[in-house]
């Protein structure tokens, strides 16, 4: 279209220029705008993870506010989109099932016949093929919101062709910009943990989630559409509900184990790879067993691992066996207290000897004099002690030795803060059928306690007859034996070679760890059979690495893991894994005093 010429005066009027003999004259006329085509902004994402829920958006201005007209097209792709409102700013795109480069025109006309086009190139990729929803997780308490949810359909048994089908619950949370870095997988412990920890905010900013997807695969028959359950509502382990679950899998409840957990998270890592973005896995206590189980699965299928790293937290050995638990306890109990022996006030608190002042206060409680809460019908045993000392032990190790200065003292106030703690710990856990009820599927723990971590080299009574001679673990805490003569399932053959690999591989491990020893990760370290490996051991953490916090660089953890994930194939720098905090068995500090204030309702044992 021709643009209209406007004559010497229309110039002289539109740009304030007077006229001659007119520079005095009050009167002035309204500005005329040059007809111009419309702007155009295209604000839609270009990369596509979700194909349900995609719109492309754009914005448009035009001088004249006169625009007339929108038009969407699509001028190149695999395949043939639906545009649900082409003549419109924003339309909902329907695509096929094919993944590629999409490329999209928006044309805005004006009523002068101007037009202005702009285009955008959208990525469709392979993880949006598969059929995410919008996640219900209501009974997660703290999540971050926006999660996607997936149930992943896979075989019961991987290794027979014409096996039944089962559904896993697959999460993820999309990082903000796209496309993101790459995917990190978190594998939960348990075994049969549910994941909760990894749908908090807090915890994902450790994966730097602004520029990393978080995906949350969760363990076969813990969660989803095929969570194990009981008929009556209360999921625990018992000859009831293993018959029952064996006539509703046709018994073929084993199939709920390691080896076809692996299998499940090798599929569905391929199933949403993408070109450019890496594939982190981090697995955490048993997550790091079924990681390596992954790495096992994927040289029986003769493939190369499909991922690009690999982090492990609190590393279980694939030959762990349940009962080594009881004397890693005493392994970590012992030094525990040799940090209370160099420490002159803790030494003296625990008369000189605190190993000795031990075996002392446990022949004491033997007499039954020792009450909790004062209740005479509450007898603090000797195993009821012992589990005490393991709880400490587990999270809270700073407080080990003044709990045992408490037991071999027992006065009134000792007594009344000991049933502080026994209300505690006694609450009972939410099992029943619910989604994310508690924070475990014990069902999953039994089955795969009983198929892949239980070949005991001693009878139930040998064993019993070993806690008994252990000063930190009790008959309580190890109820190993007491699943196996219900839940009536086969080990699996016993497979604790791992292959030869190229996958980079950085283990994070607390050397005050009473679950899984620094002497299992350094025996995980040395089967790992790949040149790119490092081990770093925060010397005072206990299990579970990435949650800890008593650090003089409280971003100890993030970095190492962070720099680790960018760029696996190089050294990571670990320095600041030496600075954790010594432990406090002199109770000095305002955080072991704030663990005696919550859990015993006192600020000091002494």
């Amino acid at each position: 279209m021709k643009i209209p010429q406007l004559s010497l005066a229309g110039i002289l009027l539109t740009t304030g220029i007077s006229a001659c003999g007119s520079g005095s004259s009050n009167t002035s006329k309204p500005a005329t705008t040059l007809p111009a085509a419309p702007s155009v902004n295209i604000t839609a994402q270009t990369t596509i993870k979700r194909l349900d829920n995609f719109v492309l958006t754009a914005t448009a201005s035009d001088v004249n506010n006169d625009i007339s007209n929108y038009l969407w097209q699509q001028l190149d792709g695999p395949g043939t989109v639906t545009l649900a409102a082409n003549n419109a700013l924003t339309t909902p795109v329907t695509f096929p099932k094919v993944v590629g480069k999409y490329t999209f025109q928006l044309t805005v006309s004006d009523a002068q016949s101007l037009s202005t086009s702009k285009s955008i190139e959208v990525n469709v990729t392979n993880t949006a093929l598969l059929n995410w929803q919008d996640c219900d997780l209501s009974n997660v308490a703290g999540k971050r919101l926006g999660a996607d949810c997936l149930h992943h359909n896979v075989p019961l048994e991987w290794s027979t062709s014409d096996s039944d089908k089962i559904e896993n619950l697959v999460i993820r949370y999309l990082a903000p910009q796209q496309p993101a870095k790459g995917k990190v997988w978190l594998l939960d412990g348990g075994p049969g943990g549910n994941s909760q920890w990894a749908m908090q905010p807090e915890y994902q900013q450790i994966f730097n989630a602004d520029e990393w997807d978080i995906y949350i695969p969760i363990h076969r028959g813990v969660e989803g559409p095929t969570k194990l359950h009981c008929n009556n509502g209360i999921n625990l382990p018992t000859s009831e509900c293993f018959n029952d679950l064996m006539t509703e899998y046709d018994g073929k409840l084993a199939a709920f184990n390691t080896e076809n957990a692996a299998y499940d998270l090798a599929d569905i890592i391929a199933l949403a790879s993408e070109t450019g973005e890496k594939d982190i896995i981090f697995g955490i206590s048993y997550g790091t067993f079924l990681a390596q189980k992954y790495l096992q699965q994927q040289e029986a299928e003769s493939e190369t691992a499909q991922i690009d790293g690999l982090i492990l937290d609190g590393s279980t050995p694939l030959d762990f066996q349940a009962i080594e638990m009881a004397d890693n306890y005493d392994l970590i109990g012992e030094r525990v207290l040799q940090v209370c022996y160099e420490n002159e006030f803790c030494r003296a608190q625990l008369d000189g000897d605190p190993l000795a002042f031990l075996d002392q206060t446990l022949a004491k409680l033997a007499l039954g004099e020792c009450l909790i809460g004062g209740d005479e019908e509450n007898i603090l045993t000797v195993n009821i002690a012992k589990t005490l000392i393991d709880l400490a032990l587990t999270d809270f190790k700073d407080t080990v030795p003044g709990i045992i200065k408490m037991l071999n003292r027992c006065n009134s106030n000792d007594q009344s803060a000991f049933g502080h703690a026994y209300q505690l710990f006694n609450e009972p856990d939410e099992e029943s059928n619910l989604a994310f009820s508690g924070y475990d599927n014990k069902l999953v723990l039994a089955n795969v306690l009983v198929t892949n971590m239980h070949r005991p080299t001693m009878s139930k009574f040998e064993f019993e007859q070993h806690l008994n001679t252990l000063r930190f673990t009790s008959v309580n805490s190890q109820p190993f034996y007491n699943v196996t003569e219900v839940w009536l399932l086969d080990a699996k053959p016993l497979n604790s070679t791992l292959p030869a690999t190229s996958v980079p591989l950085l283990m994070i491990h607390g050397g005050l760890d009473p679950q899984t020893t620094d002497i299992m990760a350094e025996q995980v370290f040395n089967d790992y059979a790949g040149n790119q490996k490092t081990l770093v051991i925060f010397p005072t953490f206990e299990h579970g690495v990435f949650s800890k916090d008593q650090i003089a660089n409280p971003n100890c953890v993030a970095n190492i893991i962070q720099a680790f994930m960018l760029q696996p194939e190089q050294n990571v720098d670990s320095q600041c894994a030496a600075d954790t905090f010594p432990v406090d068995v002199a109770v000095e500090s305002d955080y072991v005093q704030s663990i005696f204030e919550n859990i015993f309702g006192i600020s000091s044992p002494w």
